[in-house]
């Protein structure tokens, strides 16, 4: 790269943040590092909740959110390795994309679940939430979004922030806050794991939501689509390291949380002679 050395949207054809085009690209790669880090930290904290606690009716599903951080934080690290490497040819691109997909799904499957348990009809659901309908629905609608612009796969991915990514974001905090109650039972005071409770639903929610909202900005779209560029512009903060604090927060809370409410439950089931089976 010539001149300033800074990172530019035409230095690397394959790197998804031309929002951080100020930024030198060793600083650019560190960020998502940073990102993918912070998703593999929450991954793991949500992995290492004794295999007991994940029968429970208010933690069950956590697997799922741990292989949304997991996809997550390896697509971070292709985006370092691809600015780092400048690979040419679509399979970086396409590997990122698909991994990208892979997370959105896990999550939004984790706020589908949450919700259906909760309606009516046993947990079976409308038609509309039977993910065999779903998600080929969602990502076929992304697909048609993507075909007439200038860059599909950027478009794509765009897309399918806001058709999986959102909706995964609202409905697994929303889950997780509904659940709130149930991780109360067992707490002499209540007041501190219930704030704790809310906060890790809270930061699970602004964190999906950021990286819903907040994707690069697609060549064509409008200006007044949310998009990381102006994220950037306004705050000049760069997305990632927001999203990194974010997945910190809600990886803490959450582990604090569940374990706590895992370690209520469980003494008081053993206590009174009774073998733990939810399924």
């Amino acid at each position: 790269m010539e001149g300033s050395g800074c990172l530019r949207a035409t230095d690397h054809p394959f790197d998804s943040q031309p929002e951080l085009a100020m930024l030198a690209p060793s600083i650019l790669a560190q960020l998502h590092v940073l990102h993918g880090a912070s998703l593999w930290a929450f991954a793991l904290l949500l992995y290492i909740v004794p295999k007991d606690a994940r029968l429970l009716p208010a933690t069950r599903d956590l697997g799922l959110l741990a292989g949304f951080g997991a996809l997550l934080g390896a697509t971070n690290f292709a985006y370092a390795w691809r600015i780092s490497a400048s690979p040419t040819g679509d399979a970086a691109a396409l590997s990122a994309l698909t991994m990208l997909v892979a997370a959105l799904m896990l999550l939004l499957e984790y706020g589908r679940r949450g919700m259906v348990g909760h309606s009516r009809g046993g947990g079976r659901g409308t038609l509309l939430l039977r993910p065999w309908f779903l998600y080929p629905a969602l990502l076929a609608t992304g697909a048609m979004i993507a075909m007439p612009a200038e860059d599909p796969l950027r478009a794509f991915e765009a897309a399918v922030r806001g058709l999986i990514g959102l909706p995964g974001a609202v409905l697994a905090a929303t889950v997780f806050a509904r659940r709130a109650p149930l991780l109360m039972q067992g707490e002499t005071r209540a007041s501190v794991p219930k704030v704790l409770a809310y906060a890790a639903a809270s930061a699970l929610f602004l964190f999906g939501v950021g990286a819903a909202l907040f994707a690069p900005r697609v060549p064509g779209a409008p200006g007044w689509l949310p998009s990381a560029e102006a994220f950037y512009a306004v705050t000049g903060i760069p997305i990632q390291a927001v999203r990194a604090a974010g997945a910190i927060a809600a990886a803490v809370l959450l582990a604090i949380v569940i374990r706590r409410h895992a370690e209520n439950t469980l003494r008081a089931y053993h206590e009174a002679g009774l073998a733990v089976n939810f399924q």
